[in-house]
């Protein structure tokens, strides 16, 4: 670790270099994609960089260390360490918290006893910590420089909606939501989609698919499914055809 600091003080970054690095990385689609969450609190739509916008905050600003760490494992709880520590000027922030072995499901709370669940469930909710750690770390001005370049990738990027918008539909149908769903929430025809509402109901669709939230807190009459349900739905099997691809990319599928 002495020799990390050490390293770390003797080749200092250029902060304009990193944002510049941080920036660059944001005008990529697949990242773009995935490095905004949304959801709803308080009857309003919550929305922010998401854990991979924040790993790839850390890898362009450099000198940096973040990760999460299970101190103690009882047949009830785990209890977890979240942390990100800023080598160059010796700044860290931690998150201790404790995660329950359960899940809830339709049927009630379940008991998790498998040692892969319980992986699951501690790595989930120790990457929203880790995710906050990082951000409390790199200036607020750089993340929202990132957040803004990732949305303006989106809509650049977005390609023709007449093409986007079906693969859109179906993207959605795959975790229960349906066109007149999606025209509900929109408040007008699906063929009216602009570039920014496929940006916007992309960001829902990660969060549905990621476990964030459940497709209910966006759309009526939505079916209720647990985020296990929702990734096993979501999640394509064996070669993706064109329609299983992301709908917000647009174009001829990429060769094998």
């Amino acid at each position: 670790v002495k020799a990390q600091v050490f390293m770390a003080r003797q080749f200092p970054r250029n902060q304009l270099a990193a944002t510049d690095r941080i920036l660059a990385e944001c005008d990529r689609l697949k990242l773009a994609e995935k490095a905004i969450y949304s959801y709803p609190r308080g009857g309003q739509n919550v929305s922010g960089p998401s854990i991979r916008l924040a790993e790839a905050l850390k890898r362009g600003w450099g000198n940096m260390m973040s990760g999460i760490v299970e101190i103690e494992r009882t047949d009830a709880e785990s209890s977890m360490l979240a942390y990100a520590w800023d080598l160059e000027t010796n700044n860290m922030s931690r998150r201790e918290f404790k995660v329950p072995h359960s899940r809830d499901t339709k049927q009630g709370r379940k008991t998790l006893t498998d040692d892969r669940d319980i992986y699951e469930m501690t790595a989930n909710q120790g990457a929203r910590r880790e995710r906050a750690c990082i951000l409390a770390i790199i200036p607020g001005d750089v993340v929202e420089a990132a957040v803004q370049r990732c949305e303006k990738t989106l809509v650049t990027k977005v390609g023709n909606l007449e093409e986007v918008v079906p693969r859109m539909v179906e993207k959605f149908a795959s975790i229960g939501i349906t066109k007149q769903m999606i025209e509900k929430r929109l408040g007008h025809r699906i063929e009216a989609t602009q570039p920014a509402e496929v940006v916007q109901l992309g960001s829902i669709f990660n969060s549905i698919r990621d476990g964030m939230a459940v497709a209910g807190d966006f759309f009526d009459n939505a079916p209720a499914k647990t985020p296990e349900e929702v990734v096993k739905t979501a999640a394509p099997k064996g070669k993706q055809k064109p329609a299983d691809r992301d709908f917000m990319l647009s174009g001829d599928p990429e060769p094998a």
